[in-house]
């Protein structure tokens, strides 16, 4: 239930915050399906473990912490943290979801001021059996949250990502991930006028803790 209130909060679903942007309402209500899978996959935790997993651990909850290096004009590198859940389909297969927030203050000539971008959505993994078990790669896609400088924008996301994990006992594991994000171009109005976003790409490395259960 912590994991679900949690979730709630960080996607923000009953805010009340008033935006002058017309696309705004669309973003949001793509932002609150992505809401609602999330706290599917959490909630069909338990009964996937029992039809799918036999005696294997088939999900997990974790943190991750790490260096992000996005492309957009101006900023630089920085760090990123985050939290996962997965579900795994079976030995092979997986359905997760994921929040990422990474946040800097830029002080170049082409970027002044905060550059922040929040990225949360859904991930299908597929995982190695056999001498490479513990190694997975999949594909994201979201929503995110944009702050650079005074505007604020919520464009789509799509990535991909590989990783390891390290089991310690039957119930922690520790590894690494990369991944591969490209975040939509996007606009805002402030003060009526129109403020431009351009599309930019990010490279994530980062290492995490996983509880399975």
């Amino acid at each position: 239930m912590s994991l679900i209130i949690c979730l709630v909060k960080v996607l923000g679903i009953g805010s009340s915050s008033v935006h002058d942007n017309g696309v705004y309402n669309l973003r949001r209500f793509m932002k609150n399906i992505i809401c609602l899978s999330l706290l599917s996959v959490t909630i069909l935790f338990g009964s996937l473990n029992q039809a799918f997993a036999g005696e294997d651990r088939a999900g997990n909850i974790g943190a991750s912490y790490g260096l992000s290096v996005p492309d957009y004009s101006g900023s630089t590198s920085r760090t990123i943290m985050g939290f996962q859940g997965t579900a795994k389909l079976g030995s092979e297969w997986g359905l997760g979801g994921y929040y990422l927030s990474s946040s800097k203050t830029e002080s170049g000539t082409a970027l002044t001021g905060d550059f922040t971008y929040q990225l949360y959505g859904v991930k299908g993994t597929y995982h190695f059996e056999g001498e490479a078990r513990g190694v997975y790669f999949g594909g994201m896609l979201g929503v995110s949250k944009i702050h650079a400088g005074t505007a604020d924008t919520s464009p789509t996301h799509y990535g991909a990502l590989a990783g390891y994990d390290k089991m310690f006992g039957d119930m922690f594991s520790v590894g690494g991930e990369f991944s591969y994000v490209m975040v939509g171009a996007s606009s805002t109005t402030l003060s009526g006028a129109n403020v431009n976003l351009n599309s930019f790409n990010a490279l994530n490395f980062s290492v995490g803790v996983k509880l399975w259960f």
